[in-house]
């Protein structure tokens, strides 16, 4: 089931490699192109020395000084992201049990209960477009498809939401672990990083699939709501 999510995550660049060298690459002139993807294919090599041989060879073409602000930027960024990730780790499960008592609750008309779901949206944006993703990827269409399915049926919600309970559980439990390997550890090449977070998947798959989830919404800059 998990392998589910995997169409939403095309055209998303790897979390294991989050340094976005494509911006560098498309101010690298013509004749420095093969130079450039030479050093950035060495997987060998650890990510601050790679960014130490694109600025050198940025010199070439005078733009150190953009190279040098790009990967700044891109670390700062990166920063964010991560810490963005660790707080949503420890708000995920408030959000699947609040989540879960909307649709458990047959008192109040399904409008009423959308419009909770847009409230726990706002509370937790994060959260929910993970969660949401999720259920997406396992046929709801939408928020409305499934507070209909709570009524229609029940069991395929409590199957859901027993899932949900994985994916949150896990994430809450290593998120922090996840997080602090693969963002401050140190590794002596790019392909130990690459390693490490595979053997991550391995052991932590629902955790590692929020995590991605999360690192895609985060990445890409958009609005993290997907309540429709």
């Amino acid at each position: 089931m998990i392998s589910l999510l995997l169409p939403l995550l095309l055209g998303y660049v790897v979390v294991g490699e989050m340094f976005d060298y494509e911006q560098l690459r498309r101010l690298t002139p013509p004749d420095y192109q093969e130079q450039f993807s030479i050093i950035v294919g060495d997987l060998n090599q650890s990510e601050e020395e790679t960014n130490r041989r694109v600025i050198v060879l940025s010199k070439h073409f005078h733009e150190q000084d953009t190279f040098r602000r790009i990967i700044l930027k891109n670390a700062q960024r990166l920063d964010r992201m991560f810490n963005d990730y660790l707080e949503m780790t420890k708000r995920i499960k408030s959000a699947k049990y609040i989540g879960q008592a909307i649709l458990a609750d047959k008192t109040k008309p399904a409008q009423d209960q959308y419009d909770e779901a847009l409230e726990l949206d706002e509370q937790y944006p994060l959260e929910m477009s993970v969660l949401l993703d999720i259920c997406y990827s396992r046929g709801f269409n939408s928020t409305s498809d499934l507070i209909r399915q709570s009524i229609r049926d029940p069991l395929r919600i409590q199957m859901l939401s027993k899932e949900l309970e994985e994916y949150a559980n896990e994430s809450y439990k290593y998120g922090w672990r996840i997080a602090q390997d693969l963002h401050q550890k140190s590794y002596s090449s790019r392909k130990n990083h690459l390693d490490a977070r595979q053997s991550f998947v391995r052991r932590y798959p629902y955790a590692m699939e929020v995590y991605d989830l999360a690192m895609a919404v985060l990445s890409e800059n958009r609005p993290a709501t997907l309540v429709r």
